[in-house]
């Protein structure tokens, strides 16, 4: 069929009234239901920088690399939160707002954004009635697809909550081409830069209503003005994002794959919204609350899929408005979401899309991002289907027909706004306020390390501690002075992360490191500052006992301690009192500095001769142990480009730079058995099966990489070994003969 062109529509004064009152009910309730969970306490949103002290995070933007936090580097999108979440937050921030009330008003705008936009839209489009257009509304603002992460990164709730206002200017045929494109465009910018993805997935409904237009003048002059105008009102974040792209370092292969990404994204999921693989993250506590809920609750279950057939069953009737673009919208979405979905009843050339998403759509691996387009042709289809059904219809008028709407909110609404009653739409963690001794350690590292690197341990993935769960790290945002810990993502570069991961394995035996205080200066770090405030019960916690005992036979003292004395555990109120002795007593902050004054004590940038040059074959794991004995010598890999170095007296060949597959997933127990040098993933791998191993490379190639020789076997395989989860050398089915009983 044809697309029905849109005519304008006029609102009278009582109608548009009553339209605002119903705007204003709908935010008024969404603002009381965020309120009412865990009152009076922050939760994490999107960037702890942003919410806590938005004035600093925005004097950071104007450079492109930053060196106080990790190691320096590019920083990754930070330019996309110049608008429109740091012009909300800077204000609130400078009216001493309470930030849990500044997020829980950011929340509910978002929310109330979305409603009044697709209110709007089916409205301008002549698209059901009244009742029906409101129900759409309500729909579509509490779909799973933003219910998911309104809680948690609400940055990326922003492009599908504008998506319809960027709709609007384009279907007023009251503007001209020109007027109508450039309104648009200058709509864009409020979906935000944070994922410039996110952004673009959800403006692909919008390409699709362009090119459905009848050709014809309109629809040229709308697509030459909208294009150009979306990629100029789009350059702040998208010329930063090309930048990162061309001198940062990739760490999208590190990251979660294709694999996991669509697992999630069956034709059901996909339709109710909730194929965000994110939500299904579930050991012992869901990682999103409000996702887990979605994916796992009966009520939200039924209810979105009811709600999802619905739409389908309105945008099937001939009579819908705008049928051919709401169509191609539907087909083009499913199209992308499915295409990855390998298991049941899933596409036949998964595999395909799957290493395209791997590789050139990386960018666009979280294809769950594309469900804002089918979510909002679907309540579009939904409007339409009861606004159908409440009119009157052939002679014998049915009664009870102008409550339709009633009845498919009662049918839908519970389970959508299930989420918000149960109180699981925010995360966890909530916590009133970063703790006073961060601030003070914070202050302590600007006075004493203020030409050197302090370096943060034990590792974790997020920043979850004991008094809550702020994810980014408290140093973040109070830290004067550059501070480094072995990061979650690799950001920075392979020998980096390498000499980090080195460091945190060795923290974690236990024993005595001899070189570890050279080994740290030579990384420009002194100070090592344990959190002892960490949440124990995290996956892959490391006892910051084990730690302290770690550095303190590896040549440290401790300095000084900052906050209340805390037990590294939380004690039962029925434990033993020999029980409760077993639990350290320590300051929720310790700082520790080499005993030895000859460790040099990093500072400024420094020469030293080329003759004295050491060539490491290897890692630069492989300094750990020689770093005292290397005092005073430059270094450099062999692999390195050091043009003028000739060939150094000094030649070191180390066995760190084991060919091991490692989940990057985890920060610890993450690194496999050492493979033969032709060896690939088991075929029933977790990870990568059948496949090279996952590593990250200061060079390339296997030259200076050390590999296991087999002898007296050309191979060895084991229908199962290893653990899931967990990667550890000892999990090689070799082990099972090599004559000890202990590895079998």
């Amino acid at each position: 069929p044809a697309a029905c062109p849109a005519a304008a529509t006029s609102v009278g004064p009582a109608e548009g009234t009553l339209l605002r009152r119903w705007l204003v009910g709908f935010w008024a309730v969404a603002f009381v239901l965020f309120l009412v969970v865990h009152p009076g306490r922050q939760t994490f949103d999107t960037k702890l920088g942003v919410t806590v002290d938005p004035g600093a995070f925005f004097s950071d933007l104007g450079q492109l690399w930053h060196d106080q936090g990790s190691f320096g580097g590019i920083q990754d999108q930070y330019a996309g939160y110049l608008w429109p979440m740091l012009p909300f937050y800077w204000p609130a921030h400078a009216l001493r707002l309470p930030v849990w009330l500044a997020e829980r008003l950011w929340l509910s705008l978002i929310v109330a954004v979305a409603f009044w936009g697709a209110l709007r839209l089916a409205e301008r489009l002549r698209v059901g009635s009244d009742g029906s257009r409101l129900l759409a509304g309500i729909a579509y603002a509490l779909w799973p697809v933003f219910t998911i992460v309104i809680g948690s990164t609400s940055a990326a709730a922003l492009p599908g909550a504008f998506l319809p206002w960027v709709l609007l200017p384009l279907v007023d045929e009251r503007y001209s081409a020109r007027v109508a494109a450039l309104r648009s465009a200058l709509v864009v910018p409020f979906m935000g830069g944070v994922n410039g993805a996110s952004t673009l997935a959800s403006l692909l409904p919008v390409g699709l209503y362009l090119l459905s237009r009848p050709p014809g003048p309109r629809q040229r002059k709308l697509i030459a003005w909208w294009v150009p105008g979306v990629i100029v009102a789009t350059a702040w974040w998208w010329i930063p994002l090309l930048m990162l792209g061309v001198y940062g370092e990739n760490f999208l292969p590190y990251v979660e794959n294709a694999q996991t990404t669509t697992a999630t994204m069956s034709g059901t999921e996909a339709l109710r919204g909730a194929g965000n693989w994110v939500a299904y993250l579930h050991f012992g506590q869901a990682w999103l609350p409000a996702g887990w809920t979605v994916a796992a609750s009966v009520i939200v279950v039924v209810c979105s899929a009811r709600a999802a057939g619905l739409g389908l069953a309105g945008l099937a009737r001939r009579d819908m408005p705008e049928r051919r673009w709401l169509v191609l919208t539907v087909v083009s979405c499913a199209l992308v979401l499915l295409a990855g979905y390998g298991g049941a009843f899933g596409a036949p050339f998964h595999g395909v899309v799957q290493d395209w998403l791997n590789g050139g759509l990386v960018p666009f691996r979280n294809i769950y991002k594309f469900q804002t387009g089918l979510a909002l042709a679907l309540v579009l289809g939904l409007a339409h289907l009861v606004g159908i059904a409440a009119q009157p219809r052939g002679a014998r008028p049915v009664r009870g027909r102008r409550f339709a709407p009633l009845i498919a909110a009662v049918l839908i609404l519970p389970g959508l706004l299930w989420p918000y009653l149960n109180g699981s739409i925010l995360n966890p963690g909530s916590f009133q306020q970063l703790p006073t001794y961060w601030k003070t350690t914070a202050s302590w590292l600007e006075k004493y390390s203020p030409d050197s690197r302090a370096l943060v341990v034990p590792a974790t993935a997020h920043g979850i501690y004991g008094w809550g769960s702020p994810i980014d790290q408290p140093l973040d945002v109070l830290a004067k002075s550059r501070w480094a810990q072995r990061d979650y993502v690799p950001f920075g570069t392979p020998g980096n992360r390498r000499a980090m991961d080195a460091v945190e394995d060795a923290l974690t035996s236990g024993g005595q490191v001899p070189a570890l205080a050279d080994y740290l200066s030579r990384a420009g770090i002194y100070y090592v500052v344990v959190r002892n405030d960490l949440d124990p019960n995290q996956i892959g916690s490391v006892p910051t006992t084990t730690v302290k005992r770690t550095l303190e036979q590896s040549g440290y003292t401790r300095v000084t301690g900052f906050g209340p004395v805390m037990t590294g555990g939380v004690i039962a109120h029925d434990a033993p009192l020999q029980v409760e002795g077993l639990y350290p007593r320590q300051r929720a902050v310790e700082i520790y500095e080499p005993t030895d004054q000859d460790v040099p004590r990093p500072g400024q940038a420094h020469l030293l001769p080329v003759s004295d040059t050491a060539v490491v074959s290897g890692g630069p794991e492989a300094l750990l142990p020689l770093a005292s004995e290397l005092r005073g010598r430059a270094t450099v890999l062999t692999g390195d480009n050091t043009p003028g170095l000739g060939t150094p007296a000094l030649q070191i060949v180390g066995d760190g730079l084991r060919r091991a597959d490692t989940r990057f997933g985890l920060v610890s127990a993450n690194t496999s058995y050492t493979y033969t040098s032709s060896e690939r993933n088991a075929p029933d791998a977790v990870q990568d099966a059948g496949k090279a191993p996952h590593q990250i490379l200061p060079t390339k190639g296997i030259a200076h990489q050390t590999v296991a020789q087999l002898r007296g076997a050309r191979s060895v395989t084991a229908s199962s070994s290893g653990n899931w989860l967990f990667h550890l050398p000892q999990y090689d089915p070799v082990n099972a003969f090599d004559g000890n009983p202990d590895t079998a």
